[in-house]
C-alpha cells in the first residue's frame, strides 16, 4: 500500500507517468507477495534486477552473470525461510498459498519438492512475471 501511495506522490509532483519504469518495484513486491509468499526488501528488489540483467547477459558471459548467480542463491534462501514460517503456520497466512500448493506438488519421479526446489520456483515465477514487465522498459 505504501509503495503505491509513493508512487502516485510521483506521478502528482511530476505531472507524468512512465508505467513500466515507475511500476518496477510495484510489480516485483506484488509478484515477491504471490510467487513468495513474503514482501521483498530494497535488497531483494535489487537482487531481482541484477538476476534478470545477469541472465539476459549469460549468452555473451558477462560479468553480471556472476552477481546474477549470487543474486539467485541469496533470494532462494530468503524463499526457504519465508517457507519454513507459512508451514509452521500450517499454511494459513494470507500468503502461503504457493508455497502450499509446491509443498504438495511431486517432482517427475514421483517425489514430494523439496524446500530448495520450491524456493527456486518462488525466485523463477517471480522473475518471469518481472521479466514480462521489465521488457515494457
Amino acid at each position: 500500500e505504501q509503495s503505491i501511495d509513493r508512487l502516485l506522490d510521483t506521478v502528482a509532483d511530476k505531472g507524468e507517468m512512465l508505467v513500466a519504469d515507475e511500476l518496477d518495484a510495484t510489480f516485483l513486491q506484488l509478484f515477491g507477495r504471490i510467487f513468495c509468499g513474503r514482501s521483498l526488501s530494497l535488497d531483494d528488489i535489487q537482487m531481482f534486477k541484477d538476476y534478470n540483467t545477469g541472465l539476459f547477459a549469460l549468452g555473451l558471459w558477462d560479468p553480471q552473470f556472476k552477481t546474477a548467480q549470487a543474486a539467485l542463491g541469496t533470494l532462494v534462501a530468503a524463499n526457504i525461510e519465508a517457507l519454513q514460517q507459512a508451514r509452521a503456520r500450517d499454511f494459513s497466512g494470507p500468503l502461503d498459498g504457493m508455497w502450499k500448493v509446491l509443498t504438495a506438488s511431486v517432482d517427475e519421479t514421483g517425489h514430494v519438492i523439496s524446500d530448495e526446489r520450491c524456493a527456486t520456483a518462488g525466485v523463477i515465477f517471480t522473475w518471469g512475471a518481472y521479466a514480462e514487465q521489465s521488457a515494457l522498459c
